[in-house]
């Protein structure tokens, strides 16, 4: 059964392992982790992330848990003005500080990072599997791993690795799946789980994003005038919907 569970999804699992090989080729060119001890986040946590740790840290009363040196490689934390993120996400990330007592959190950032990373690409795949426009591929197609890929190590992802934002590029799939659901299914649930999940992350992205969502949405099909009406007002409504606790 595995397999064959393997053989059935080989797109999936050829995406990964290419993935996995090329940041293991990266990572050893520095040496980061795996091969060294040098995170493969770096950052600008001093200038950005780490004023705004900071002060959540202190609010929270926890100051004891700041290592000595700090920055994006360290704490991989949401940044900028999210307070809604950045409690959700240091109140759980704090479980793991016993990666920040050990090695400041260096392992504990790369494996995030890695995770974001490998999954990435199939979520493309995912969405590309599962479209509702009638334009679908089929799972055993080849071509899925070369858009897997494409879209894993891209340019976009590669050059923002450095930086919080290449971690949406795994929600951004879902997102757009969730939005052909609402149109043409009349499911909206979808999207907005995905589109709230993605506020809660970081509002900013989120927002900047939505103005991408806004023009994808002008290139679906629609029957007429009418239609268009229809799925705009529910387009707008599951839109506010998904970012009302923002």
């Amino acid at each position: 059964y595995p397999y064959r569970f393997i053989r059935v999804n080989y797109v999936y699992f050829a995406t990964l392992l290419i993935t996995l090989l090329v940041f293991l080729i990266a990572a050893l060119s520095k040496p980061c982790i795996p091969w060294g001890d040098i995170c493969t986040l770096p950052s600008d946590g001093y200038i950005q992330t780490y004023p705004d740790i900071q002060a959540m840290i202190d609010n929270l009363g926890i100051r004891s848990y700041i290592p000595s040196t700090i920055g994006y490689s360290i704490y991989i934390f949401s940044s900028g003005a999210n307070y809604i993120a950045n409690f959700i996400n240091t109140t759980i990330q704090l479980i793991y500080r016993s990666f920040i007592w050990t090695n400041d959190g260096k392992a504990y950032a790369s494996i995030i990072g890695l995770i974001y990373l490998l999954y990435s690409g199939p979520a493309m795949i995912f969405y590309m599997t599962h479209r509702c426009t009638g334009k679908a591929f089929d799972k055993k197609d080849a071509r899925l791993i070369v858009i897997g890929l494409a879209y894993s190590l891209s340019a976009y992802m590669i050059g923002y690795y450095a930086f919080n934002n290449f971690k949406y590029g795994l929600y951004v799939p879902i997102v757009l799946l969730g939005l052909e659901r609402l149109v043409y299914k009349k499911k909206p649930l979808l999207y907005i789980l995905t589109l709230s999940l993605y506020m809660v992350r970081n509002f900013y992205e989120a927002f900047i994003f939505c103005e991408f969502i806004a023009l994808f949405f002008l290139t679906l099909d629609f029957e007429g005038i009418k239609d268009f009406i229809k799925k705009t007002v529910n387009f707008a409504i599951s839109s506010k919907i998904g970012r009302a606790h923002v």
